[in-house]
């Protein structure tokens, strides 16, 4: 009889699978966590363009001369790379349009803040100022859908764990322990001259099925030994009658 399934091999494919499906939830947590920072960083950043675009005002009503450098300075944050990293494929697209839109107004707001063209900007303040709140917003709600996402890997990968140690277990109970349970009672039975155990099953795909079939070959052979002594006894008794 050939093994198809060694013990040894069915409880090592079982454990590979566990480290496996452990360290791909516990890496893409991670890496979703690492990106989560990253977010933190364009929250601040996106956050400081409020500021920055009251202070272009003031610099515009004051006149003070430090008017460029404050615009170069909002150019800067508003292209800086945690900014515009945010322009690929699995970034929402209610976070890109929002971007999109800050950076074609930032192009007006621009050119008109280095005309000197006061009228036009406190026209528009207000409408800029809230399509950076409403930047920011879908930005925190893209960090917060990335903390769910973490949630729910780690949740998942856990569920996935305790779904494959629980049918390992099962697999082992019915496949080792029960049958060596079986050969046990057997053994023990024998011993004391009870040989009409129920036969072991044998059609286990692991080493216990051919130890089964071994054992129930062997019980069967000493079962008519055993008959056959007591047959011999039988008749010495009935010669020395």
């Amino acid at each position: 009889m050939i093994v198809k399934r060694p013990v040894s091999a069915s409880l090592a494919r079982a454990f590979f699978y566990i480290v496996l499906l452990s360290i791909l939830s516990t890496g893409i947590a991670l890496l979703t966590l690492a990106s989560s920072l990253r977010d933190a960083e364009a929250i601040n950043i996106a956050g400081s363009l409020r500021m920055q675009s009251y202070r272009l005002g003031y610099d515009l009503q004051s006149g003070s001369p430090q008017l460029n450098a404050h615009r170069q300075l909002f150019q800067q944050a508003l292209h800086s790379p945690v900014l515009t990293n945010l322009n690929v494929w699995y970034v929402p697209e209610a976070v890109k349009t929002r971007y999109a839109h800050l950076n074609a107004n930032w192009l007006e707001m621009n050119n008109r803040l280095s005309k000197g063209d006061l009228p036009w900007y406190q026209a528009n303040i207000n409408n800029y100022v809230n399509q950076i709140d409403l930047f920011v917003l879908a930005l925190q709600h893209y960090a917060e859908r990335k903390m769910l996402l973490v949630v729910a890997i780690s949740l998942a990968g856990g569920i996935g764990i305790f779904t494959l140690v629980f049918f390992t277990l099962r697999r082992i109970r019915h496949q080792v322990v029960a049958p060596l349970n079986q050969l046990v009672t057997a053994s023990q039975r024998i011993e004391h001259g009870q040989f009409d155990s129920p036969p072991l099953d044998t059609n286990l795909p692991n080493e216990l099925g051919l130890l089964a079939k071994t054992f129930n070959q062997m019980s069967s052979e000493l079962h008519k030994l055993y008959r056959s002594l007591e047959a011999s006894v039988g008749d010495a008794a009935n010669l020395l009658i």
